[in-house]
C-alpha cells in the first residue's frame, strides 16, 4: 500500500508481451476536426500542424505518434468525431496540469456499464478481461503520478477535494468526447490508497449531480467498488499487529509494542503534535520485509520485479509513442511518485468515514479483500467497516459470512441492503492479479445485481 496511486501500468505487468492494442491517431491542424481511430501500425511521415496544450503551433515531418495527444482543445471546440483510446485531458489551465487516461470500450452489447479504475488496473489477459463485461477507464491519478503531469508544482493536489475536482474534470470532458457512453451506468473503483480517492470522488459527483445548478454533464453514477481500501489509518493500523501475530510473523511482545507505537504515531499526527511525512509513516508501518509482503504465498518478489519491468517498459520510446505521451516535457514515469505523496501529506492520516457512510446509504458499495492480503488485511478492513455510521451499521455488525461457490468455495460474502462485502480465497493485496477469474465473477455479480448464491451469467440479467 502506498500513499500515491500506482500508475496505470502497475498492475498490467503480466501482459507486457501480450498487449494486443496498438494505438495511433490521425492528427489535424488546430482549425480542423480531430479524427480518432485505432490502427495496427504507424501512418508514415507527412507534414502536420500540431497544437500543444499551451497553444503553440509547430509544423513537423515526424509521425504524429511521436507527440502527446492533448484532447481538451478539441473537446472544447466540439471537434471530435469518432473514438479515442488514450491521451491527455487538461484539468487546470493555470498550471498546465494534464491527466493521462487509457480507455477500453467493452466487448459486450451497447449499454455496458463504464468502470473507472484509479490506481493501476485489473489484469487484462486475453482470456480474462474486465472489458468482456465493462468499458474500462484508467487514469493516472493524481496529477504528477505516472504520465499525468503539471508544469508547476502549484498544480499538484494537496487535498482530496483537489483530487476529486481534477478527476471530475477528466470525467466530464471524457463523456463529452464519448457521449454514447454518458447514459451508461458508471462505477468508480480501485484498491489500497484508492480507499481515499474513490469515496471522495463518489461523494463529489453526487454533490455535482444534485447541486443547485444542473451540471454541464450529468454522470450516471451508481456506486463504488474498493479492494483492500486504506480508508481510515486511525481505525485500521492498530489492528495490523494483531494480524501479524495471528499469522505467526511476530511475537506477542512485538504485537503489543507495535500496537502502542502505531496508536501514538496516529494520535500525534492527527493532533498536529508530530505529523510525519507519508514516506516516514510507510517506513514505520511496513518496515519488515518478513511481513510487508503483498501476498503471504510469496508473490511479493514476483510482483515487485514485474513492477520494475513496467517502469522500464512504460519509459520505452515505442511505448510512449503508442500511448501519445512521447514528448520529454516531463520526467520518467515510475510506479510511485514521492513528490505527489508529500504534496498530500496532510491527507495521509485522514479518513473517508463520512463519504463511505453517505455512499453506503445512497448507492451500491462493494468492499472486497483477499484473505491472504497482509498490507490492508481482512481484520483491518473489518475494523473500519464496523465503525462506519450508516443506516445498516447495526445489521452489518451482527451479520455472518456466507460461502461463495464457483464449483468450490472461492470466497465468502455478506450483503446488507446495497452494501456488499466479499472476501476471496487465495488472494493477496492485488486480488485481480492473484485470482483474476474470481475477481471478474465478483464484479459481474455486484454490478449486475446477480445473487452470489447462483451460477447465473450477466446475459441472463442484461437488458
Amino acid at each position: 500500500m502506498a500513499s500515491s496511486s500506482l500508475t496505470i501500468a502497475a498492475t498490467v505487468a503480466t501482459l507486457l508481451t501480450s498487449l494486443c492494442v496498438t494505438l495511433t491517431y490521425t492528427r489535424a491542424t488546430p482549425d480542423a476536426t480531430l479524427s480518432r481511430n485505432k490502427t495496427s501500425g504507424y501512418r508514415g511521415y507527412r507534414g502536420y500542424g500540431v497544437q500543444d496544450a499551451w497553444g503553440s503551433i509547430m509544423w513537423t515531418r515526424f509521425p504524429m505518434e511521436a507527440f502527446p495527444l492533448y484532447l481538451t482543445p478539441y473537446i472544447e471546440a466540439g471537434k471530435i468525431e469518432e473514438e479515442s483510446y488514450s491521451g491527455y485531458i487538461t484539468v487546470d489551465k493555470r498550471y498546465q496540469s494534464n491527466m493521462f487516461f487509457w480507455f477500453f470500450p467493452a466487448e459486450v452489447p451497447d449499454g455496458a456499464p463504464v468502470l473507472l479504475w484509479l490506481n493501476g488496473g485489473p489484469v487484462k489477459r486475453r482470456e480474462i478481461s474486465w472489458t468482456k463485461l465493462f468499458s474500462m477507464i484508467y487514469v493516472d491519478n493524481p496529477v504528477g503520478v505516472g504520465y499525468s503531469y503539471t508544469r508547476d508544482d502549484a498544480g499538484l493536489s494537496t487535498s482530496m477535494d483537489d483530487v476529486s475536482r481534477n478527476l471530475y474534470s477528466v470525467l466530464t470532458q471524457f463523456f463529452k468526447m464519448f457521449p454514447e457512453f454518458s447514459e451508461n451506468e458508471f462505477y468508480i473503483g480501485g484498491q489500497s490508497y484508492a480507499g481515499k480517492y474513490v469515496p471522495s470522488l463518489g461523494y463529489y459527483i453526487h454533490q455535482q449531480n444534485h447541486g443547485q445548478h444542473p451540471p454541464d454533464v450529468h454522470i450516471n453514477f451508481k456506486g463504488i467498488y474498493l479492494g483492500a481500501g486504506y480508508c481510515s489509518p486511525e481505525k485500521m493500523m492498530p489492528v495490523f499487529p494483531d494480524f501479524l501475530f495471528n499469522m505467526g510473523f511476530i511475537s506477542d511482545y512485538r504485537r503489543r509494542e507495535l500496537r502502542e507505537t502505531y496508536t501514538k504515531l496516529i494520535r500525534d499526527g492527527l493532533s498536529g503534535k508530530n505529523l510525519l511525512s507519508p514516506s516516514e509513516y510507510l517506513h514505520r508501518f511496513f518496515s519488515k520485509p518478513s511481513y510487508s509482503a503483498n501476498h503471504v504465498l510469496g508473490s511479493e518478489a514476483t510482483v515487485t520485479s514485474k513492477l520494475h519491468l513496467v517502469d522500464i517498459w512504460m519509459n520505452e520510446a515505442s511505448t510512449r509513442a503508442a500511448l501519445h505521451v512521447a514528448w520529454a516535457r516531463y520526467p520518467k514515469v515510475y510506479a510511485h511518485s514521492y513528490v505527489v505523496r508529500n504534496s498530500l501529506k496532510h491527507e495521509f492520516l485522514q479518513d473517508t468515514v463520512r463519504e463511505n457512510a453517505f455512499l453506503m446509504d445512497n448507492y451500491k458499495v462493494l468492499h472486497y479483500s483477499g484473505n491472504l492480503d497482509v498490507i490492508v488485511n481482512v481484520p483491518m478492513t473489518e475494523a473500519f467497516l464496523s465503525s462506519v455510521p450508516w443506516s445498516g451499521q447495526a445489521a452489518y455488525n451482527r451479520s455472518d459470512l456466507t460461502p461463495w461457490w464457483i464449483g468450490k468455495v472461492v470466497g465468502y460474502f455478506t450483503q446488507i441492503a446495497n452494501f456488499t462485502r466479499v472476501i476471496v480465497r487465495n488472494s493477496g493485496h492485488m486480488l485481480p492479479y492473484d485470482t483474476p477469474e474470481w475477481a471478474l465473477k465478483m464484479m459481474e455479480r455486484f454490478v449486475f445485481d446477480i445473487p452470489f448464491e447462483t451460477n447465473a451469467h450477466y446475459m441472463d440479467y442484461y437488458s
